[in-house]
């Protein structure tokens, strides 16, 4: 049975061409959008080309070429008939569901906790078009025509969806709703952690419903600022090198990895290009650098910044607080940095071997003094918590007012149930 998309499209064509189209050509419609998909899900948006998604359809160039004048025209097609349906409505479904958290008594409970875990469970567990869903909707931000037909209006939609416009605002729900697609995208993410099969989700999942069932009200912050997230991260010892990694930091940041030019940041770093290519021969080198010199450090940093504000507000709004510095609209590109960091490690095995070891030695050093018989258990509780320090960042970019979010009605009663020792 065709969509109604594929009903429009096919009305379309009879109106312009006066016949139906010929059944060779639906074909070849259909083979290309299941390549477009798994070019995306494999090699990741940056990646593809119009001749490797002709390749992969089994395609000639011509045929493809014929159908898209460039990659920008394939990406806004392949969003509207494949990928932006998945995303949104997995989306819908879990804010849904998350919002719909009720402890009233212990029958209804289980019910919308049910509902909840399956939900979360598409985001442990995505679907290929889901991730790759979630690459071009943030890789397509660089580029003025794809950001307009992919990364605004899903942008707008989760807006919507979060703060309702045609209601009173509610920021409080608006805090709860925001906070779940936080996690939620954060999943997509770590999706793909090598720990994911063996941990056991369901309490860490259980801890949020039961967070979102029972929120704690609204209180003042404090105006904390996380220095580390503004500060240059780089200190090599060799000025010329730590001026090329905070050029391609930078230049990251505001353009992405793809539209980074190495040449162009050694210049704007005032280093000769040389120097830079003896030291990092590729883009790739480069980025790694610039990772490797800050990923470990990022998780030290962010357990001092929350202690620093636990120890005279409490853990609910110390994590409130560490929510709204990564949400701050003068650390975007800091955030950009790290979702393309992500993206990155998703595809290449070098930039996706630095994220797993950080990842896990920090995950086996606060296991180890955990029985056995937890870690799936705890696992699962710190599955959550890293995700939700990787959905930061993309819902900082598509909601960037959600800083003012008073997230601490969702942090507080949240910290307050955390298993894991100090």
């Amino acid at each position: 049975m065709k969509t109604a998309e594929e009903k429009r499209a096919s009305a379309a064509y009879i109106v312009k061409h006066g016949r139906i189209r010929p059944s060779h050509a639906v074909r070849n419609d259909a083979a290309l959008e299941a390549a477009m998909v798994t070019v995306i899900a494999e090699s990741g948006w940056d990646d593809l080309s119009l001749n490797k998604v002709s390749k992969a359809a089994g395609l000639t160039n011509g045929a493809v070429h014929a159908r898209f004048a460039d990659k920008g025209a394939l990406g806004a097609h392949i969003w509207e008939r494949q990928l932006r349906a998945p995303l949104i409505e997995t989306l819908d479904t879990v804010i849904t569901a998350g919002l719909a958290a009720d402890a009233s008594s212990p029958a209804i409970a289980a019910q919308t906790l049910a509902q909840f875990a399956a939900a979360m469970d598409a985001f442990i567990r995505p679907t290929v078009k889901v991730r790759a869903a979630l690459d071009l909707a943030m890789g397509s931000r660089f580029d003025p025509q794809q950001r307009a037909a992919i990364f605004d209006p899903m942008a707008a939609w989760l807006r919507d969806r979060c703060q309702p416009p045609s209601v009173t605002p509610d920021p409080a729900r608006a805090a709860q709703a925001t906070a779940i697609g936080i996690w939620a995208l954060g999943l997509v993410v770590f999706s793909n952690r090598p720990w994911v099969d063996a941990m056991d989700p369901a309490p860490a999942i259980a801890r949020i419903h039961d967070a979102l069932a029972h929120p704690a009200a609204a209180q003042p912050l404090p105006e904390t600022k996380a220095d580390y997230l503004r500060a240059a991260p780089f200190d090599t010892g060799d000025p010329r090198v730590d001026m090329i990694l905070l050029s391609a930091l930078e230049s990251i940041g505001t353009v992405g990895y793809q539209r980074t030019h190495v040449a162009l940041t050694t210049q704007a770093a005032g280093v000769s290009e040389s120097f830079a290519f003896t030291r990092y021969p590729t883009k790739l080198d480069l980025f790694i650098a610039v990772t490797e010199a800050g990923y470990e450090q990022a998780y030290e940093d962010i357990v001092a910044f929350r202690e620093s504000v636990a120890a005279g507000q409490g853990a609910g709004a110390a994590e409130a607080v560490t929510w709204r510095e990564y949400l701050s609209p003068d650390v975007s590109g800091r955030r950009t940095v790290g979702i393309e960091g992500d993206r990155l490690s998703w595809y290449n095995t070098r930039m996706r071997d630095i994220a797993f070891a950080a990842d896990t030695a920090v995950l086996d050093g606060l296991l180890a003094a955990l029985p056995e018989a937890t870690r799936p258990e705890m696992t699962g509780h710190l599955h959550l918590d890293f995700a939700s320090g990787h959905g930061l960042p993309i819902i900082g970019e598509l909601l960037p007012d959600s800083w003012q979010l008073p997230f601490d009605v969702v942090t507080t009663p949240h910290t307050a149930s955390d298993p894991l020792p100090a």
